[in-house]
């Protein structure tokens, strides 16, 4: 697989994620979090794709998931320094759908501090 343009893992990248049952056979290291995802998924379709009549603006897909993209992208950044092995099928995933494999792909995330980082993959 070639090689291509770098993919900042934010918000609408994890909601496709999330969007696909496969993501949960390919990337067994994230199983324990397959409950809490396909909930956040449809909270998304629920409140802000397909709201109730007397909802307006109930959120954006931005709003609804920034709990657990927080969440999401810790776990990435942990296993980054204590694991980095358990983020290989992550990447392989993503470069499978993109059909090439971005270089890098960037996690920002809020350290303990609350000051953003970046891994890099």
């Amino acid at each position: 697989m070639k090689n291509g343009a770098k993919l900042i893992l934010e918000h609408m990248i994890l909601y496709q994620i999330l969007s696909d049952r496969k993501f949960w056979e390919l990337c067994p290291e994230w199983v324990e979090w397959k409950d809490e995802g396909q909930a956040v998924h449809q909270k998304v379709v629920d409140e802000v794709l397909h709201p109730s009549a007397g909802c307006k603006a109930c959120g954006t897909v931005k709003s609804v998931m920034k709990q657990f993209l927080m969440k999401f992208t810790r776990q990435v950044a942990d296993w980054h320094t204590t694991d980095a092995a358990k983020l290989d099928s992550l990447v392989a995933y993503i470069s499978k759908k993109r059909g090439y494999r971005p270089v890098p792909i960037v996690v920002n995330y809020k350290d303990a501090q609350g000051k953003i980082r970046a891994v890099l993959l």
